[in-house]
């Protein structure tokens, strides 16, 4: 059985029952909770500050923003953005996986609005289905910023990026 060359590799991770995944190459660590800065946000899902290595990074709650219950145990993504970083918290970090991609399968518009971020596709592993969402989006959010204007979204990646 011969192996897909043009893998990307992808943390997967969970919120409520739903599992996500974001890029490998976005995701600096993997963290238990650090010590919260309590600071005024913009929207609910920025519930403050920490203080990573060297530097102060928001902290973006993604149960609150999908609609999840909030349970004392969490695990936190810190993320690279194009400028900065920011801590995602999440319920649990399941796995970091390869998949081909095409086995990426577009995402209906309307799902990205449902979520309140931008869903890039989504991913069969077995009977689960993930979904891969828009790093940006959630970077923006974690400023007070507007959502991404339809231009500004990143699309799967096509043919020609396929090899």
């Amino acid at each position: 059985m011969r192996r897909s060359v043009e893998a990307r590799r992808y943390v997967g991770f969970r919120v409520g029952a739903v599992e996500y995944a974001l890029p490998i190459d976005d995701v600096v660590q993997v963290v238990r909770p650090l010590v919260l800065i309590e600071a005024p946000a913009t929207v609910r899902e920025a519930i403050g500050l920490a203080r990573f290595r060297d530097s102060v990074i928001p902290v973006l709650d993604l149960r609150l923003r999908f609609h999840a219950a909030v349970t004392t145990s969490s695990m936190w993504l810190i993320i690279n953005s194009d400028t900065d970083r920011v801590a995602l918290v999440v319920d649990v970090v399941t796995a970091v996986f390869g998949t081909p991609r095409e086995e990426l399968r577009a995402a209906p518009p309307a799902t990205g609005e449902a979520l309140g971020c931008e869903v890039i596709g989504v991913i069969a592993r077995g009977e689960v289905n993930v979904i891969l969402i828009d790093l940006r989006g959630l970077v923006q959010l974690a400023h007070g910023k507007p959502k991404l204007p339809v231009s500004a979204r990143k699309p799967l990646p096509g043919p020609a990026e396929r090899g």
